[in-house]
């Protein structure tokens, strides 16, 4: 018992340090964030233009997902939220544009 109540204790401070661990680093990537929920707003106002601009949430996590992925990497975590936010915003853009012109 006085062993289980140890393991348990032990599981629990790596767990402690692990959640602020991962709490730090995405803070680090909140410029990352605050760009991709501008861009989303914006995508998600082009439906009061034309109804048929219409984007879903899903489409857009999508095209995140793949953006973090297919991004350049980088040895420095400045320049990583650079690549991110720079070719994340051109992959935006070109699949609303190829969108606007198909009308």
């Amino acid at each position: 018992s006085k062993k289980t109540s140890e393991e348990i204790k032990q599981k629990m401070s790596e767990a402690e340090s692990i959640t602020k661990e991962i709490l730090v680093q995405s803070e680090l990537y909140r410029p990352v964030a605050k760009r991709a929920s501008l861009l989303y707003f914006v995508i998600a106002d082009l439906g009061d233009v034309d109804p048929m601009y219409q984007y879903s949430l899903p489409w857009f996590t999508q095209l995140f997902v793949r953006g973090t992925a297919a991004a350049k990497t980088a040895k420095e975590l400045d320049q990583r939220i650079i690549n991110l936010n720079d070719y994340f915003t051109y992959s935006v853009y070109t699949n609303i544009c190829r969108s606007l012109f198909e009308r």
